[in-house]
C-alpha cells in the first residue's frame, strides 16, 4: 500500500511539472516565447488572452486525455471544454472564451478550472484579460493527516492580462502577465503562485507568388 501511494504521489509531481515546463501544442514548442505575440491562434490564449481580439469565428471544442493508459496502478485523466464567441462592433473586434477543465489522479486528487477570457482589438492594438477560478481537492481515506488540518479542499482565483501591438510592418509585439493576483494554493502553509511574465515578437510574412 505504501509503495502504491508513493508511486501515485510521484506521478502527481511529474504531471504537474510536465504541464508547467512544456507548452500545450507543437506550434508553441517550435516558436518558443514568440507565441505571446501571435494575434490569431486560439491555442496560445492561455499565454496571452489578447489573442482573442483577432478571433472572428465561433467555435466549440472538447477533448479527453488519458495519461499512461498502460499502467494499472493509476488512472490519470483530463477533460477540457471550450466555447469561443466573437462580438464585432463598428471598428472594434472582440471575443469571449469560456473554458472548463477537469483533472483527476486515481480518485485521490482532482482539480477543476473555470476560466472566462475576453479580448478586444482596436486598430493597432489588442488587449485581453482572463479570470480563472480553481478548486482542488484531495480524496482522503484518513482524515487525521496533519497536512490537511484545514480541510482537503482549496479554492482560489487568478487574474491574467496581456497586450499585442500590431505594427504597420507586419511585426507583432506581445506582452502578458499570468497569475497577477498571486493566488495562495497552499493547503497548510502559504504557497503563492509567482507572476509569470511573457514577451515575444512575431512577423507575419506576406504571401509569396511564384
Amino acid at each position: 500500500m505504501l509503495k502504491k501511494n508513493c508511486f501515485i504521489y510521484l506521478l502527481l509531481i511529474y504531471v504537474v511539472m510536465f504541464n508547467a515546463l512544456f507548452p500545450e501544442n507543437a506550434r508553441s514548442i517550435g516558436l518558443g516565447n514568440a507565441d505571446t505575440a501571435l494575434s490569431d491562434d486560439k491555442a496560445v490564449l492561455s499565454k496571452n488572452p489578447a489573442s482573442l481580439g483577432n478571433i472572428s469565428r465561433s467555435s466549440i471544442s472538447s477533448d479527453y486525455f488519458l495519461f499512461y493508459p498502460l499502467l494499472d496502478q493509476t488512472e490519470t485523466s483530463s477533460i477540457n471544454f471550450n466555447i469561443i464567441q466573437p462580438f464585432n462592433f463598428i471598428i472594434i473586434n472582440s471575443a469571449l472564451k469560456i473554458t472548463w477543465t477537469h483533472f483527476i489522479i486515481n480518485n485521490i486528487f482532482q482539480k477543476n478550472d473555470i476560466s472566462i477570457s475576453c479580448g478586444v482589438k482596436f486598430k493597432f492594438i489588442q488587449i485581453g484579460a482572463a479570470l480563472d477560478f480553481y478548486t482542488q481537492k484531495y480524496i482522503l481515506s484518513d482524515d487525521s493527516n496533519p497536512l490537511f488540518a484545514n480541510g482537503p479542499a482549496k479554492s482560489f482565483f487568478s487574474l491574467s492580462g496581456g497586450i499585442i501591438i500590431n505594427t504597420i510592418t507586419n511585426l507583432n509585439i506581445g506582452f502578458s502577465a499570468i497569475n497577477i493576483t498571486m493566488p495562495d494554493t497552499g493547503m497548510v502553509n502559504v504557497n503563492k503562485l509567482p507572476v509569470e511574465y511573457n514577451a515575444g515578437i512575431s512577423y507575419n510574412a506576406p504571401a509569396l507568388s511564384i
